[in-house]
């Protein structure tokens, strides 16, 4: 039988209360970027363009510099397309964190928030038909600063275009490399790229003819309704009865 010190026993259960997988930072796809916290689903009428976010939200240990993601969706028919075409990608607040400066990956150039993305070539995850292309931000030099549990930043944003019926998974996907990564330097003046783990969470849009009144609509036209009625029978003639 294995015997442990007082001290050994202390590093073991100091390095379980530190395991890395204990605690994870979130990406995940917001669909109401407007409203408070994240909202993971979406009804939409045919033919409404809307915008999404992709949010980091952070675990107070993780640290990155680079972002690199394609958005997927459309794994049950043709149901959302890019806005114009190429869904016009910007880049989040989080570029506007980078100590230095942000770099739009695939275009090279540096960006700040609202600043133009430029899209790359992606595969596929399996199951989906569309995506938004690869979207990558870099920090230059430093990486972005550590986010605290709770704290939340968009890394970009991308507009969709309903264009059928039907309902949609969104999920991020690469398939080249890790989605979140941390460079370091390594002897001799190389980058080591070290893949940063990230819980990632999806979305669902569901573009739908039939759209549900709030209960104040709903009373607000029953109001009007009486309100018309009234009217009417205000000014319908009487007839009189002589005697």
């Amino acid at each position: 039988m294995k015997r442990y010190s007082s001290f050994a026993l202390f590093l073991t259960l100091l390095g379980a209360s530190l395991d890395p997988a204990s605690a994870t930072p979130v990406l995940a796809i917001d669909l109401n970027p407007a409203a408070a916290g994240i909202q993971s689903t979406l009804t939409v009428q045919p033919g409404a363009t809307f915008s999404l976010a992709v949010v980091y939200a952070g675990d107070g240990t993780a640290t990155f510099d680079t972002f690199i993601s394609s958005i997927n969706f459309n794994n049950n028919g043709a149901v959302l397309g890019l806005q114009g075409g190429i869904g016009n990608p910007k880049a989040g607040a989080l570029a506007n964190q980078a100590p230095v400066a942000a770099l739009d990956i695939f275009g090279g150039v540096q960006v700040t928030e609202g600043g133009n993305l430029t899209a790359g070539p992606a595969s596929l995850a399996t199951g989906f038909t569309a995506d938004s292309g690869l979207l990558g931000l870099n920090s230059i030099n430093d990486p972005f600063p550590m986010l605290a549990a709770g704290s939340e930043v968009a890394i970009l944003t991308l507009e969709l275009v309903a264009s059928a019926l039907g309902t949609s998974t969104l999920t991020l996907f690469n398939d080249i490399g890790p989605i979140l990564a941390l460079s370091t330097l390594v002897p001799g003046g190389g980058l080591d790229t070290i893949p940063v783990d990230a819980t990632l969470a999806t979305g669902t849009v569901t573009v739908s003819a039939a759209v549900i009144s709030e209960p104040s609509s709903l009373l607000a036209l029953l109001a009007g309704l009486l309100g018309l009625a009234r009217r009417r029978w205000a000014l319908a003639p009487r007839s009189s009865h002589h005697v």
